[in-house]
């Protein structure tokens, strides 16, 4: 495709789109993906900074490796519900994003799927996730509304690095990961409110293995005794 593209719309019948299709369109800014597609390949859009606009159909099963990674003037994306794969560093760097929502058919957040999008305001994952790899959401230093179901069983405690304006997160009721641990204590803005919330979510483990959930020392102080028990006395470590 040649590099001066700045509008494209897919043509009928396909079903995928190649790696690194539009390798070199530096001026494309809009792109809408057509009706049957069910793939787009690695490297599709990485680092086209022109991209503002992707109209995504609802064909789509899989997003690739570095799809839109850098692609840091596209602001909002719709990824459709039936999409069940979202690959490592797909939406990297895509500085200005403000609000993502998770299908919950997408199993796994891979690694860096959304790291470093520095805008990123609100992320919500779909009830269905089961695992948060390493740094998914890493340096989404903006980031303050996030919504965790209780479907997540994996959790990399570096998750959110560096995630320091959390100050909205709802846990839902009954979460009972068994791997890694949420770490939410890169944020110290948290009311005790809402950590007491947190705590009356977790599942209750009392006779099975205890697990761990890191808040940090700073919120921790928010709480009183009575509070932490809340977790204390289902099996759960505070940290």
């Amino acid at each position: 495709l040649s590099g001066d593209l700045v509008e494209y719309t897919t043509p009928p019948g396909l079903t995928t789109i190649r790696d690194s299709a539009f390798y070199c369109c530096d001026n494309l800014r809009k792109i809408i993906i057509s009706e049957g597609v069910q793939s787009i390949g690695n490297n599709c859009f990485s680092y086209l900074t022109s991209l503002t606009h992707v109209q995504l159909p609802s064909s789509l099963l899989s997003l690739g490796k570095n799809t839109f990674a850098g692609c840091s003037n596209l602001s909002s994306i719709n990824i459709p519900e039936g999409v069940t794969s979202i690959g490592q560093y797909c939406f990297n760097v895509c500085t200005a994003l403000t609000e993502i929502a998770v299908p919950g058919n997408v199993d796994l957040l891979d690694l860096y799927a959304f790291g470093n999008c520095s805008s990123l305001r609100r992320v919500t994952i779909g009830h269905g996730a089961t695992r948060i790899e390493n740094r998914a959401f890493i340096n989404c230093s903006s980031l303050e509304t996030l919504f965790i179901p209780n479907t997540i069983d994996t959790v990399s405690p570096v998750a959110f690095e560096n995630c320091r304006n959390l100050i909205n997160v709802t846990i839902e009721n009954n979460i009972d990961y068994t791997a890694g641990y949420i770490d939410l204590s890169y944020s110290t803005r948290f009311s005790a409110d809402t950590i007491v919330g947190w705590l009356n979510a977790l599942a209750d483990k009392t006779g099975k293995t205890a697990q761990t959930f890191k808040i940090g020392s700073t919120n921790l102080a928010k709480l009183t005794a009575e509070q932490i028990a809340i977790a204390t006395n289902k099996n759960w470590n505070l940290a």
